[in-house]
């Protein structure tokens, strides 16, 4: 590459860079979580904007319902987020489960948006260290349309009123609990955990919010969300269980009790509803206990799971992180419908 051709790419690097800065401005706003988005200790009646989750006693947290109040069209993808927050709030406030699931990503969306940033700097600086520019128009063209969106995601965070500043985590526990399908999904796998800073002595300590009520809750009560899905014929459910049986689920993996029959009955439950015809080669390691018990949990459930659709990219798209699920959805892959 002639040098004065280097010369002028990584000065035009230098200066995307700044303007990249200068358009998603400092982290730290979105790392503050507002007044009104912490927890009562005391379990007092919830500022404005507070999502009326408790953290006090347990028996105090609201019950799992089996299923969500029916929901209107939710705004497409794409749009601000004040403008998607200005319009679901309001109804997520009334008790619709799926506003409240597109209100928890819109605002977890936010708060993974510094991660966002940083990862997109370095994706730019390694551009510049392995791309050949010969023949591009610049650093433009290295964005690509995904990168841009990201930018224009983070600007639109940045704008958000401080009315609309809510905490995304406990709105995602909110729709669970309400019944939401997709949002007892993503509950359960832990993008409700986040880095969550208990109040008091905890904040300190990385990883704090192992020692907050919202983790006590999402312990206790995930197993029994993805538990109840399974029992009703979720294909979703029965995946995540499956996964999380054989330790690849995440978190979720160290909530769920090693059961040989359980994995078994799973196993040939989605056998099952894949091939369409029952599959006993998984009851081949097991003791004759063992056996009895998966097959009568099998026979329990699969008359559930009969017409159940395989799980496709519904599931691909509830394992996605929250900014992801903004912003690469597309048709037939809506988030929270």
């Amino acid at each position: 590459m002639p040098r004065s051709y280097a010369i002028a790419w990584r000065a035009g690097l230098a200066i995307a860079l700044l303007t990249v800065g200068v358009l998603i401005g400092r982290s730290d706003r979105f790392d503050e979580t507002p007044a009104s988005a912490v927890p009562s200790d005391d379990g007092a009646t919830p500022a404005a904007g507070h999502t009326g989750i408790t953290t006090a006693a347990t028996d105090q947290t609201p019950p799992i319902a089996t299923s969500p109040p029916p929901s209107i069209e939710l705004p497409p993808t794409g749009l601000p987020p004040a403008e998607v927050l200005a319009a679901l709030l309001p109804r997520a406030r009334a008790g619709d489960a799926s506003a409240a699931c597109r209100v928890a990503l819109e605002l977890l969306a936010c708060d993974h948006a510094p991660q966002a940033r940083d990862a997109l700097i370095r994706q730019l600086v390694q551009s510049e260290n392995e791309a050949d520019i010969s023949g591009r128009d610049g650093l433009a063209n290295l964005l690509g349309a995904n990168q841009i969106g990201i930018l224009r995601h983070i600007q639109g965070c940045r704008d958000r009123p401080e009315a609309l500043l809510e905490d995304g985590r406990e709105w995602l526990e909110r729709a669970a609990r309400m019944g939401h399908e997709e949002s007892q999904l993503r509950y359960a796998l832990g993008q409700s955990l986040g880095e969550f800073n208990a109040p008091g002595p905890s904040a300190t300590v990385p990883w704090g919010f192992l020692a907050s009520p919202a983790f006590e809750r999402w312990r206790r009560d995930a197993p029994t969300m993805i538990q109840a899905l399974v029992d009703r014929g979720s294909m979703h459910a029965l995946s995540v269980q499956m996964a999380a049986l054989s330790g690849q689920e995440g978190p979720y993996s160290g909530l769920v009790v090693d059961d040989p029959s359980e994995a078994a009955a799973l196993g040939m439950l989605h056998r099952r509803a894949y091939s369409g015809h029952r599959d006993e080669s998984l009851l081949g390691p097991l003791s004759a206990e063992q056996r009895r018990r998966a097959l009568d949990r099998y026979t329990a459930l699969e008359g559930r799971f009969l017409n159940a659709e395989a799980p496709g990219l519904p599931l691909l798209l509830v394992a996605r992180a929250p900014l992801e699920s903004i912003l690469q959805s597309g048709a037939g892959s809506q988030p929270c419908r």
